[in-house]
């Protein structure tokens, strides 16, 4: 699965905005290892210790731009999955 993602740094008087492609495999349970909420955009909830997403960098926090080229910014993961 490919995901692009952004990671918002705040800084006092300051929010920095970095994008970038994060590819990240099925680890051996079958899962990618983290948890997705929210809407617009949808953010990464927690990630699992050791599982393929945190190997890939992907941290909590983390906004969900694409997945797999569609976009899913206006998707609502209200319930968190």
């Amino acid at each position: 699965m490919q995901v692009k993602m952004v990671r918002v740094e705040q800084k006092p008087c300051r929010v920095r905005w970095s994008g970038r492609l994060v590819s990240v495999t099925r680890g051996e349970d079958g899962s990618f290892g983290f948890m997705l909420s929210g809407q617009d955009p949808v953010r990464v909830k927690s990630v699992m210790s050791g599982s393929a997403a945190q190997k890939a960098g992907i941290t909590a926090g983390d906004a969900v731009l694409q997945v797999n080229g569609v976009d899913v910014r206006s998707v609502c993961l209200c319930g968190g999955y």
